[in-house]
């Protein structure tokens, strides 16, 4: 999540973004994808990659490029490596 996202969801300008908080651009999002309304998002709705090399992988960080955030569910937090 960049500065700027954070600051647009941030409603209460607390300097703490809250799962209430980020829930409305999260299910915006989701409707965005929902091209069909069926409440649920298959892979051919999802965009096609951008042609001017837009990344939403992971970054030198580790962290992704776009989006809400992490590369898990809805943009949440990636889920932890499984154990050994």
């Amino acid at each position: 999540m960049t500065a700027m996202m954070f600051r647009a969801v941030d409603a209460d300008r607390d300097g703490r973004v809250t799962l209430a908080e980020i829930r409305p651009a999260v299910e915006m999002r989701f409707r965005g994808l929902d091209a069909n309304g069926d409440n649920g998002v298959t892979l051919d709705e999802l965009p096609a990659p951008s042609r001017h090399g837009a990344h939403r992988g992971p970054g030198p960080h580790g962290r992704g490029h776009g989006g809400l955030g992490g590369g898990g569910p809805a943009g949440g937090p990636e889920a932890p490596p499984p154990p050994r």
